[in-house]
């Protein structure tokens, strides 16, 4: 055993001791104890780790902070994609007569998908346009929470647009298929 520093918590009370050692560290564990035991038999050492463990239990804390982080983000990805998915059916829904004239008076399928998407990436524009504020804001709070990335960073947020842009894509491909399917005879004989 080399190296023994006694570090002592003023808030606590309590002893800390870091130990250097070329040995095997759980024959130092039973030494540390013994004696700790001959100075004072009711002191009992506790959480005697190595320096490898206790690196192990840092970075698989962090780890799982990272794989909530990942979880999160799927949550949010697939919340706005329920989202636009959920408002666009809406639309589509509201405005059946409206693509049913458009049908009739001569629209291409490409005319109603065009109609869709447009709406669809509108309502995908005024997110990003808020979720671009509400980082502009709270970039000082985010730039705590992250490591190795600014909270502005272009690259990261071009990344999240896309990835955005490509949920939205998806989402408003049901109602703008759906939309397209519209039979005019049918649409404009309801009232």
């Amino acid at each position: 055993m080399r190296a023994i520093s006694p570090l002592r918590s003023e808030r606590t009370n309590k002893f800390t001791i870091a130990a250097r050692t070329g040995t095997d560290a759980g024959q130092l564990a039973q030494e540390l104890r013994k004696q700790i035991a001959s100075v004072d038999p009711e002191l009992a050492p506790f959480d005697i780790r190595t320096m490898e463990q206790r690196e192990r239990l840092s970075l698989s804390s962090a780890a799982d902070v990272d794989a909530a982080g990942a979880e999160l983000w799927v949550l949010a990805l697939f919340l706005a994609a329920v989202g636009i998915y959920g408002v666009l059916a809406y639309l589509v829904a509201q405005r059946q007569r409206e693509i049913g004239i458009r049908v009739a008076l001569g629209s291409t399928h490409s005319g109603i998908l065009k109609l869709v998407l447009r709406k669809g990436f509108g309502l995908v524009g005024v997110g990003l346009v808020v979720g671009l504020a509400a980082a502009l804001s709270l970039r000082r709070v985010i730039a705590n929470e992250i490591y190795g990335v600014g909270p502005l960073d272009p690259m990261v947020l071009g990344n999240v647009a896309l990835v955005f842009g490509a949920v939205a894509v998806g989402a408003c491909a049901v109602p703008a298929r759906r939309a397209m399917k519209v039979d005019p005879a049918k649409v404009l004989s309801e009232q």
